[in-house]
C-alpha cells in the first residue's frame, strides 16, 4: 500500500524532492500535452486559406476557426485553477485533455465552417485547463529555483510547437486537413495512460461549501461573458462590420464594463466572492504585476507574429503552406534553445532581472525590423529580422512565472499560476485577432477601388486573408497591384507589437530581482511508494 509525505512544514514549504522515474514519467505525459495544445494554437494558421477553400461556403469569417479556439482557452484558465483546488490535479487534468481530445475529434470530422468552429471551441475550453494545470503541477513539484529549468522545458515544447507547428499545417494542406486535428489523438492517448497510472497529487482538505467557493462560479460567469463580448467585437470590427456598426461596438463595451465588473467582483469583499479567482493581492504587489503585464505582452508579440509572418511568404514571396512554414525557421528556431538556455541560467543564478532585459531588448530590435518588411525584402533581411526578435521571444518564454511565484504566498499558487497562463493566452487573443484585424482592415480599405475587377475573382472585405494563397494566381497586373496592398497591410499590422515591446523593455525597471530559494513552495504534494510508516494520513486525494 502507497504511503503519503508529509508537508515538512506549515507554510507549504519542503525541500527539494527526488526525481525518479515517476516524476520524470509524470512530467513527460505533461510535456505531452502542453505540446498538443501549443500546436493547435499555431497549427492552423499555414493551413487556414486550404481550409477554408475545403469547406462549403459560409457566412462564418475564416478568423473565427482561431478565434474560436482561442476564448473558451483564456476563458476556461481561472476555472480550471480553482478545479485543481476543489477536484484535485489529477481529476481537473485528464478532464481537460479529454475534453480537448473530444473537440479534436469534433474538428477532424467537420464538414461545414459552423462545425469546425465548435470543436474549436471544444478544443480551446479542454487547451486552457491543460495550460494552466501543466504549470500548476510542474509548481508542486520543483522548488523556485530549479523551476527555471522545467519551465524553460515546457517552454522549449512550446517552442518546438512553434517551430513544427506551421510546417505540419503546411503539409496537411496539402494532403488532408483533417489531419491536423487527428494527429492529437494517438499523442493525448500516451499521454492520458501516464497521467491515470502516475500522477497521485494530494491537495489540502476542502471541505463542501469550500470547493465550491474555490471555483468562483460568479467571478467565472462575468469574465467568460466579457472575454466572449471583447472577443466578438474584435474578431468582427473591420472585417464583416465596420468598427462604427453597433454590432461591433455594442459587445465591445459590455466587454468592458463587464471586465471592470469582473474586477470589483473580485476585489471588493462581499457574499457573491469569497474565495476570488484572481485575488486582489496577485496585482498589489508590484513586481507580481509588472510580471503579469509583462506576459501578456509576450503574448500578443509572439502569437501575433507567429500568425501573419507565413501569411506573408504566401501572399508576398508566392510560398506554399508548406514552404512558408520553412520560411518561419528563422523566428522559431532560436526560441527553442534559448528558452531551454535561459531556464538554466535562472536556475543557476537564481535572478532573472537582467534576462528580462535582454530578452525584450531582442524582440524590440526583431520586431521593429519586421516592419520594413516589403514586396521586395531580401531574404537575409527576412532571416536576420526573425532571428532577433525569434531569440528574445525565446529568452522570455520561461522567465516571467518565477518572479510572480517568488513574490507571492504559497497559498496563491493554484491562483497565481494561473492568472498567468491566462495572461499569456488572454495575450495571444489580443496579437491574433489584433494583428490580422489591422491586416484586413487595411488591405480591403486601400482594395476597395479595384474591387470590380477583384470580386469576380473572389476577393473582397470577406476574404481578404483566406485569399493570401491566391494572390500568386492574379493576372500579373493585378498580382502587382494587390501584393503592394498586402505587403503595407501586413507592414502595420507589424507595428502594432513595437510600442509594445518598448513598454515591455521600460517596464523591467520595475521589477525587484527576488532571489529564488531552493525549496518548494506548494500545499499539495506528490505521493510516493516507501514513505514512511508514520507519514500523515492523506487529507484529500486526487
Amino acid at each position: 500500500m502507497d504511503d503519503k509525505i508529509a508537508l515538512t512544514s506549515n507554510d507549504g514549504e519542503r525541500p527539494r524532492m527526488k526525481k525518479d522515474w515517476r516524476f520524470w514519467t509524470i512530467f513527460a505525459a505533461l510535456m505531452l500535452i502542453a505540446f498538443l495544445a501549443a500546436l493547435d494554437m499555431t497549427m492552423i494558421s499555414t493551413a487556414l486559406p486550404a481550409i477554408v477553400a475545403a469547406l462549403p461556403p459560409s457566412s462564418i469569417a475564416a478568423n473565427w476557426i482561431t478565434s474560436a479556439f482561442l476564448l473558451p482557452m483564456v476563458a476556461s484558465q481561472p476555472i480550471f485553477g480553482g478545479l485543481s483546488c476543489s477536484l484535485g490535479r489529477k481529476n481537473s487534468v485528464i478532464s481537460a485533455l479529454v475534453i480537448f481530445l473530444v473537440g479534436s475529434i469534433v474538428c477532424a470530422t467537420a464538414k461545414s465552417v459552423l462545425v469546425l468552429v465548435v470543436g474549436r471551441g471544444v478544443q480551446g475550453l479542454g487547451g486552457g485547463g491543460i495550460h494552466a494545470l501543466s504549470e500548476i503541477i510542474m509548481s508542486d513539484l520543483t522548488t523556485l529555483r530549479e523551476r527555471g529549468v522545467y519551465f524553460g522545458l515546457i517552454a522549449l515544447v512550446f517552442a518546438v510547437a512553434g517551430f513544427i507547428a506551421p510546417v505540419l499545417g503546411g503539409v496537411f494542406s496539402h494532403s488532408s486537413w483533417p489531419w491536423i486535428f487527428w494527429i492529437n489523438l494517438p499523442i493525448g492517448a500516451v499521454a492520458l495512460v501516464l497521467l491515470v497510472l502516475f500522477l497521485n497529487i494530494r491537495v489540502p482538505l476542502l471541505t463542501g461549501r469550500q470547493k465550491w467557493e474555490k471555483l468562483d462560479l460568479v467571478g467565472n460567469a462575468i469574465l467568460f461573458g466579457s472575454v466572449t463580448a471583447v472577443l466578438i467585437a474584435v474578431t468582427e470590427g473591420g472585417i464583416k462590420y465596420r468598427w462604427s456598426d453597433a454590432r461591433v461596438w455594442v459587445p465591445l463595451v459590455v466587454g468592458l464594463i463587464g471586465l471592470v465588473a469582473f474586477l470589483m467582483v473580485e476585489w471588493i469583499p462581499g457574499p457573491l466572492c469569497r474565495q476570488p479567482v484572481f485575488p486582489r493581492d496577485l496585482f498589489a504587489n508590484r513586481t507580481a504585476a509588472v510580471a503579469y503585464l509583462q506576459t501578456f505582452l509576450h503574448g500578443v508579440i509572439f502569437y501575433g507574429i507567429i500568425y501573419m509572418v507565413p501569411i506573408y511568404f504566401q501572399a508576398i514571396k508566392d510560398r506554399t503552406p508548406l514552404q512558408s512554414a520553412i520560411w518561419s525557421f528563422p523566428l522559431t528556431a532560436p526560441s527553442t534553445p534559448l528558452a531551454l538556455i535561459a531556464g538554466l541560467l535562472i536556475s543557476i543564478s537564481g535572478r532573472y532581472k537582467k534576462l528580462i532585459f535582454i530578452g525584450w531588448a531582442l524582440m524590440a530590435g526583431g520586431v521593429g525590423w519586421l516592419t520594413h518588411w516589403s514586396v521586395g525584402t531580401s531574404k537575409a533581411e527576412w532571416a536576420i529580422s526573425q532571428i532577433i526578435a525569434g531569440a528574445g521571444i525565446g529568452i522570455m518564454f520561461p522567465i516571467t512565472l518565477p518572479p510572480i511565484q517568488a513574490s507571492l504566498p504559497v497559498e496563491r499558487l493554484e491562483a497565481a499560476t494561473a492568472a498567468y497562463a491566462f495572461s499569456r493566452t488572454f495575450g495571444a487573443v489580443w496579437g491574433i485577432t489584433g494583428a490580422t484585424t489591422i491586416f484586413a482592415t487595411q488591405a480591403a480599405k486601400k482594395l476597395r477601388p479595384d474591387y470590380g475587377q477583384l470580386e469576380p475573382l473572389g476577393l473582397n472585405d470577406f476574404t481578404v486573408i483566406a485569399f493570401a494563397e491566391s494572390l500568386r494566381y492574379l493576372p500579373e497586373q493585378l498580382q502587382v497591384l494587390v501584393k503592394k496592398v498586402y505587403a503595407d497591410a501586413i507592414s502595420d499590422s507589424f507595428w502594432l507589437f513595437v510600442p509594445l515591446a518598448i513598454i515591455g523593455f521600460a517596464s523591467t525597471f520595475l521589477l525587484k530581482d527576488l532571489p529564488l530559494p531552493d525549496f518548494i513552495k506548494s500545499q499539495a504534494v506528490l505521493e510516493e511508494k516507501g514513505a514512511s510508516e508514520n507519514a500523515s494520513p492523506p487529507e484529500s486525494l486526487a
